[in-house]
Protein backbone atom coordinates (compact mmCIF):
# COMPACT_ATOMS: atom_id res chain seq x y z
CA UNK A 1 0.00 0.00 0.00
CA UNK A 2 1.16 3.32 -1.01
CA UNK A 3 1.08 6.72 1.17
CA UNK A 4 -0.59 8.99 -1.64
CA UNK A 5 0.89 12.08 0.16
CA UNK A 6 4.46 10.70 -0.61
CA UNK A 7 4.07 7.73 -3.35
CA UNK A 8 6.05 5.95 -0.64
CA UNK A 9 5.07 2.69 0.66
CA UNK A 10 4.30 1.93 4.07
CA UNK A 11 6.79 0.40 6.33
CA UNK A 12 4.49 -2.47 7.20
CA UNK A 13 4.42 -2.96 3.20
CA UNK A 14 8.11 -3.11 2.91
CA UNK A 15 8.85 -5.41 6.00
CA UNK A 16 9.33 -9.57 5.39
CA UNK A 17 11.24 -10.24 8.77
CA UNK A 18 12.37 -8.43 11.80
CA UNK A 19 13.81 -5.56 12.12
CA UNK A 20 15.93 -2.94 14.23
CA UNK A 21 17.12 0.61 14.31
CA UNK A 22 20.79 0.57 15.62
CA UNK A 23 22.88 2.80 14.19
CA UNK A 24 26.32 1.34 13.89
CA UNK A 25 29.55 1.83 10.65
CA UNK A 26 29.06 1.10 7.59
CA UNK A 27 31.57 0.78 5.13
CA UNK A 28 29.94 0.34 1.04
CA UNK A 29 31.90 0.12 -2.52
CA UNK A 30 30.29 0.12 -5.53
CA UNK A 31 31.32 -2.17 -9.00
CA UNK A 32 32.60 1.19 -9.77
CA UNK A 33 35.40 1.18 -6.62
CA UNK A 34 33.45 4.46 -5.05
CA UNK A 35 33.91 4.01 -0.84
CA UNK A 36 31.52 5.30 1.53
CA UNK A 37 32.09 4.66 5.42
CA UNK A 38 28.87 5.80 6.70
CA UNK A 39 26.11 4.46 8.62
CA UNK A 40 23.37 2.25 8.91
CA UNK A 41 20.34 2.72 10.82
CA UNK A 42 18.13 -0.28 10.45
CA UNK A 43 18.77 -3.56 10.02
CA UNK A 44 17.04 -6.95 9.09
CA UNK A 45 18.48 -10.48 7.92
CA UNK A 46 17.44 -9.35 4.33
CA UNK A 47 18.89 -5.94 4.60
CA UNK A 48 19.54 -2.52 5.83
CA UNK A 49 18.80 1.31 5.40
CA UNK A 50 22.23 3.01 4.87
CA UNK A 51 22.55 6.92 5.75
CA UNK A 52 24.03 9.17 2.68
CA UNK A 53 24.34 12.54 1.63
CA UNK A 54 23.83 11.76 -2.15
CA UNK A 55 22.52 8.60 -2.55
CA UNK A 56 23.14 5.99 -4.99
CA UNK A 57 20.80 5.20 -7.61
CA UNK A 58 17.84 2.02 -7.36
CA UNK A 59 19.60 -1.06 -8.91
CA UNK A 60 23.38 -0.30 -8.14
CA UNK A 61 25.66 -2.99 -6.43
CA UNK A 62 27.61 -2.79 -3.28
CA UNK A 63 29.66 -4.72 -1.50
CA UNK A 64 28.89 -3.63 2.10
CA UNK A 65 30.98 -4.67 5.28
CA UNK A 66 30.38 -3.83 9.00
CA UNK A 67 31.00 -4.91 12.51
CA UNK A 68 28.04 -6.10 14.00
CA UNK A 69 27.87 -4.04 17.51
CA UNK A 70 29.18 -5.91 20.16
CA UNK A 71 30.77 -8.43 17.75
CA UNK A 72 30.61 -10.46 14.27
CA UNK A 73 32.45 -8.90 10.97
CA UNK A 74 29.70 -9.15 8.20
CA UNK A 75 30.46 -9.21 4.67
CA UNK A 76 27.83 -9.41 1.81
CA UNK A 77 26.70 -8.31 -1.72
CA UNK A 78 23.80 -5.82 -1.29
CA UNK A 79 21.52 -3.78 -4.42
CA UNK A 80 19.71 -0.53 -3.77
CA UNK A 81 16.07 -1.64 -2.92
CA UNK A 82 15.11 2.46 -2.38
CA UNK A 83 16.17 5.78 -2.78
CA UNK A 84 15.42 7.81 0.24
CA UNK A 85 15.65 11.54 -0.19
CA UNK A 86 15.57 14.67 2.04
CA UNK A 87 11.84 15.98 1.82
CA UNK A 88 11.81 19.35 3.54
CA UNK A 89 8.03 18.94 5.50
CA UNK A 90 9.59 15.90 6.96
CA UNK A 91 13.29 16.24 8.64
CA UNK A 92 12.67 12.98 10.44
CA UNK A 93 13.14 11.15 7.51
CA UNK A 94 16.84 10.26 6.50
CA UNK A 95 18.90 10.29 3.13
CA UNK A 96 20.06 7.12 1.94
CA UNK A 97 19.27 3.88 0.66
CA UNK A 98 17.83 0.53 1.42
CA UNK A 99 20.05 -2.05 0.76
CA UNK A 100 18.83 -5.27 0.18
CA UNK A 101 21.37 -8.29 0.54
CA UNK A 102 22.30 -10.68 -2.99
CA UNK A 103 24.88 -12.46 -1.52
CA UNK A 104 25.35 -13.17 1.92
CA UNK A 105 26.64 -16.64 3.87
CA UNK A 106 24.39 -18.73 5.73
CA UNK A 107 26.38 -17.83 8.82
CA UNK A 108 26.37 -14.05 8.21
CA UNK A 109 22.78 -13.98 7.73
CA UNK A 110 22.77 -16.24 10.85
CA UNK A 111 24.82 -13.78 12.65
CA UNK A 112 22.79 -11.19 12.24
CA UNK A 113 19.15 -12.94 13.37
CA UNK A 114 21.03 -13.43 16.25
CA UNK A 115 22.05 -10.17 16.84
CA UNK A 116 18.64 -9.06 16.11
CA UNK A 117 16.62 -11.37 18.45
CA UNK A 118 18.60 -10.52 21.14
CA UNK A 119 18.25 -6.87 20.25
CA UNK A 120 14.51 -7.42 20.41
CA UNK A 121 14.99 -9.36 24.09
CA UNK A 122 15.45 -13.07 22.61
CA UNK A 123 17.14 -15.43 24.34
Amino acid sequence: MNDRRTGHRTDADRRESARIREEFPIRTTTEQGEVAITSAGELSENGLFVEYILPYDRGTSVHLEFDLPGGGKVQAEAEVASVETFLPLDASRKTGNGLRFTDITDGHKAAIRIFIDRSLGGP
